[in-house]
C-alpha cells in the first residue's frame, strides 16, 4: 500500500511540475513593449487570413481595395480596435504553443504600413480566448504569445470580398414590377 502512495504522489508532483513548466512564471508576464497604432498615420494593409488569401488595403483619398473603393468603416473598425487593444496577460513564450494557440508564422498576419512602407505593426492574430472577448496575439518575430482585450479573429477571416464597399443602389418605385401582375 506505501508503494502504491508513493508511486502515486510521484506521479501526481510529475504532472504538476510538467503542466506548470509550460505556464508563464510571475516573471514572464512583464511585458518589454507594447505600442499603440495611430490610426491616421496608417496607409497600407496586409491580411493574410486562414482561407490562405492575401488582401492588400491602400488608402488614397478613400481606402481601396485594388482599383476598387474598399469598406471604410470596416477598415477604421478595425483599425480602432487594433488601436485600442491593450495586453491582458501574457500566455506562453513557448514556440510549441504557437500552433495550438493558432499564432505560428503560417497563421493569419495583418501588417499595417505608413506613406513611407515603414511597417507600423506586424501582427499574428490567433484564436480567441477562453472569454471569446480577447484574442491570442503575436507580434512577428517576438516569442511571447498576448492575450489581448479586441475580438480580432473574424476581421482577418472576412473574405476579399466583404472588404469592398457596397454598391449604393437606388429606390426607383417605377421599375419595380407588381409581383401580383398577370403575365401577359
Amino acid at each position: 500500500m506505501k508503494k502504491i502512495a508513493f508511486i502515486l504522489l510521484i506521479a501526481t508532483l510529475l504532472t504538476t511540475y510538467l503542466w506548470q513548466k509550460d505556464r508563464p512564471t510571475h516573471a514572464v508576464q512583464t511585458i518589454s513593449s507594447w505600442s499603440t497604432v495611430d490610426p491616421s498615420l496608417v496607409t497600407g494593409i496586409s491580411i493574410s487570413n486562414d482561407a490562405e488569401e492575401n488582401i492588400i488595403l491602400h488608402k488614397k483619398e478613400a481606402w481601396m481595395l485594388g482599383d476598387k473603393t474598399a469598406n471604410q468603416e470596416a477598415i477604421e473598425r478595425m483599425l480602432e480596435h487594433l488601436h485600442e487593444m491593450r495586453p491582458i496577460r501574457v500566455v506562453t513564450r513557448n514556440p510549441k504553443q504557437y500552433a495550438r494557440l493558432s499564432v505560428s508564422d503560417q497563421s493569419a498576419r495583418i501588417r499595417l504600413t505608413d506613406k513611407k512602407d515603414h511597417v507600423l505593426l506586424d501582427i499574428h492574430i490567433g484564436k480567441p480566448g477562453s472569454d471569446l472577448i480577447s484574442t491570442y496575439v503575436r507580434l512577428r518575430h517576438e516569442k511571447e504569445v498576448i492575450a489581448v482585450n479586441k475580438a480580432l479573429v473574424w476581421q482577418v477571416n472576412r473574405t476579399k470580398e466583404s472588404w469592398q464597399a457596397q454598391e449604393n443602389k437606388t429606390d426607383n418605385s417605377n421599375d419595380q414590377k407588381d409581383p401580383y401582375a398577370h403575365p401577359l
